[in-house]
């Protein structure tokens, strides 16, 4: 299969949590973007232009994207692999891109973004779960856990309480500061990501509105949540 473009690099390990369930907002909402102030991330994400974007993905729908200002996100999948993505891409306006170094979906607690791609594979070379879970040093990333007690927002830190409570805020701290987006999956009925939420450096929220991993052929990303509800066994009602 075709692989993107992109230099392979290791990169500093991230940690997960255990995943817990929350509502989604019961109607549309937007969040109104903070103003922190925003650092240059210390390795400067790569850029791909639209003609570069991998054979499935939708480039009629990441030039829209880019067109609207809104981010693009991507899975990379790998042939015979048992995870429908191995790696998320998310590429903004300006075509810097930016990954999600996990297979499947963002944890509920979140994960920065990183500019480089990890080295890990989920084809069929034996890789997966089992591969990115040694990693990292073996964690439980889908068992559930007890909701966290609630803790104060840290400086620069939009409130996301009306979105879930499961997101680790001092990582998300970390990750604006640095310069990094800051990916979270938002449960509901069960279901791990009934939406995905990327939190940007400078505080604005933008919202994957699918269930579960992001589409093949890509999505837009929106400024709202809009709202649906989920099943257990997966997927919108």
């Amino acid at each position: 299969m075709k692989k993107i473009p992109i230099t392979v690099a290791a990169a500093n390990a991230v940690a997960t949590v255990a995943l817990a369930g929350c509502s989604p907002a019961p109607a549309p909402q937007s969040a109104a973007p903070s103003s922190p102030t925003v650092a240059a991330p210390a390795l400067a994400p790569q850029q791909i232009g639209l003609e570069d974007l991998p054979t499935w993905v939708d480039t009629v729908g990441a030039r829209d994207a880019a067109a609207s200002g809104a981010p693009f996100v991507f899975p990379e999948r790998e042939a015979g692999g048992g995870s429908a993505a191995c790696f998320t891409y998310m590429r903004t306006p300006s075509g810097d891109i930016w990954i999600l170094n996990r297979p499947d979906t963002a944890p509920v607690a979140g994960m920065a973004l990183s500019p480089r791609r990890e080295l890990y594979g989920c084809g069929d070379r034996g890789f997966g779960w089992s591969s990115w879970e040694a990693r990292h040093g073996g964690e439980q990333v889908r068992t559930s856990a007890p909701s966290a007690p609630a803790v104060s927002r840290p400086e620069g830190v939009p409130d996301l309480a009306w979105i879930s409570n499961e997101v680790d805020l001092d990582a998300a701290q970390r990750a604006m500061k640095q310069g990094h987006p800051f990916m979270f999956a938002v449960p509901s009925a069960g279901v791990t990501a009934c939406h995905s939420a990327v939190l940007m450096p400078t505080g604005k929220l933008w919202f994957l509105n699918e269930t579960g991993v992001v589409p093949i052929g890509g999505a837009q990303l929106s400024e709202t949540m809009r709202a649906y509800g989920c099943r257990a066994e997966g997927g919108a009602r």
